[in-house]
Formats: C-alpha cells, sequence, structure tokens
C-alpha cells in the first residue's frame, strides 16, 4: 500500500519541493498563500520578531532591555514580506546584521543557523573579549569556529594576537567578511590579557 506520508520524507520529493519552490510559479503560490495562511515560516518569524521586543518578553534581558525595536513599518505582516520577501530555503530564519540594533529592512535578513550561531555578542563567560577564542587552563589561547552544526578547532597559540588574527581569517574567507560583533581591537584586548597574566 502506497504511504504518502513516507514518501513526503523521500530525497525524491524533496529535491521536487525545492525545484517547485525556486520556481515562479512556486514563489506566486507561497506569496499568495504567506497571504491567505498565517501559520507559514514568515509569519511564524514575523510574530516572534515582534515577540521579543516586548517588555514581558520571557528573554527582555537580551532584547527589550539592550534596545532592541522593531521598525513601525514591520507593524504589519504583508509590509514584512515585502521588505524581506520569501525565505529562499525553509531552514533559514530572521537574522540581524548587526545585534545590537533593531528589526529593520536595513538590518535583517534570511540566514542559516551555522551563520546565526557566529553572530552574537561573546559570551558572558568569555574573558578574552573576542567569540571563537578562549583560555585553555595551560594559558594558550584557542580558536573555534561553528562550521555545518559542529564546532571546529582551528588551533592553541601561544598570544591572543595570533589567535584573534586566525579567528579574523576564518570569518572572512566562512562568511566574506567580518562578523558585526568582531568590532574589537586586538592590540587592546592583548594588552589586557597581558595584564591579567601577570
Amino acid at each position: 500500500m502506497f504511504d504518502i506520508k513516507k514518501y513526503h520524507k523521500t530525497a525524491k520529493w524533496k529535491a521536487y519541493q525545492r525545484q517547485f519552490n525556486q520556481s515562479a510559479a512556486g514563489k506566486a503560490w507561497r506569496k499568495q498563500y504567506c497571504k491567505d495562511h498565517p501559520n507559514t515560516t514568515e509569519h511564524m518569524a514575523w510574530e516572534n520578531m515582534r515577540r521579543r521586543v516586548k517588555p514581558d518578553f520571557r528573554y527582555h534581558v537580551n532584547y527589550f532591555d539592550r534596545g532592541i525595536t522593531c521598525c513601525a513599518r514591520w507593524g504589519r505582516f504583508k509590509n514584512f514580506l515585502a521588505d524581506m520577501g520569501l525565505k529562499p530555503s525553509p531552514e533559514l530564519t530572521l537574522e540581524r546584521r548587526d545585534n545590537n540594533k533593531g528589526y529593520s529592512p536595513d538590518n535583517c535578513y534570511w540566514a542559516s543557523r551555522s551563520v546565526q550561531n557566529e553572530n552574537q555578542r561573546p559570551r558572558k563567560d568569555n574573558t578574552t573579549g573576542c567569540t571563537g577564542v578562549t583560555v585553555a587552563p595551560n594559558g594558550k589561547f584557542i580558536v573555534t569556529v561553528f562550521v555545518e552544526g559542529k564546532n571546529k578547532v582551528l588551533g592553541r597559540f601561544s598570544t591572543f594576537k595570533q589567535a584573534a588574527e586566525v579567528r579574523k581569517e576564518a570569518e572572512v574567507s566562512l562568511y566574506g567578511k567580518l562578523r558585526q560583533t568582531s568590532k574589537f581591537s586586538t592590540t587592546q584586548t592583548a594588552a589586557t590579557q597581558l595584564s591579567k597574566a601577570a
């Protein structure tokens, strides 16, 4: 007996779905579908964005308390959809280029999870001030980068300056540019690390 649920999980069906979504007919169908059905992934991304900037949001410390807002134009879903367009791929999510700015057409784009994981502020327990660079117990600096869902160690370095340079090069090669949150002075942070070590 033919099982439609199993067929929808096959590679053949997924390939057809990708091809249809990229065609002009598929894009037109999805645009109309988004208008008629508010439970699309684009609509859910818009709803989640609006929820994040409210003071009663569970993680308001990371959004509302930091002054992250949503532009007035995006108060309506049709404006958001007109500016952002349909997702080029279903696994993409809404991302801000600069994490210190709010949600607006010039600061948002559809990005993969791996890009989003890299485009974050340094963690609170990060003593180096540079995302992806940590200090090992032996005093060496470990450089990591998040690629295809896994943390990849790029090396261990004796100085912070070397580690930061390797991290910068990795960002440029992976994303074509430096991350917006990598606005740190290598020499200044290196001096801070040296003073801590002394």
